[in-house]
């Protein structure tokens, strides 16, 4: 591994600190299960929705100024894409074609 020298050792541990825990993240990722690749990203791409939702509802105060039909869109239009993204986990049975008589 190349080392790269600042001037003290200090700084030379520490780069090479991180480069070596970065070099591990990499290994560890490339022996990650699909199940332990799944719990990873799906729980941080839930804390981002989430997140998001909590700053929505911050536009709730008395700063912003917005009508109930809006208010009504909005929800329907996240209800439609959380409804969707859910029924991409449902396991469907491949429908064959058949003949009724």
């Amino acid at each position: 591994m190349d080392e790269i020298s600042y001037g003290t050792n200090e700084d030379t541990l520490i780069v090479t600190a991180v480069e070596n825990n970065a070099k591990n993240n990499s290994n560890a990722r490339e022996e990650e299960t699909k199940a332990d690749k799944f719990k990873r990203l799906a729980a941080a791409r839930t804390d981002k929705i989430v997140d998001g939702l909590e700053k929505l509802g911050n536009l709730s105060g008395s700063n912003y100024e917005y009508t109930e039909k809006q208010i009504e869109e909005m929800y329907l239009y996240i209800q439609k894409a959380l409804n969707d993204s859910r029924h991409k986990y449902d396991k469907e049975e491949k429908k064959t074609f058949s003949f009724s008589e």
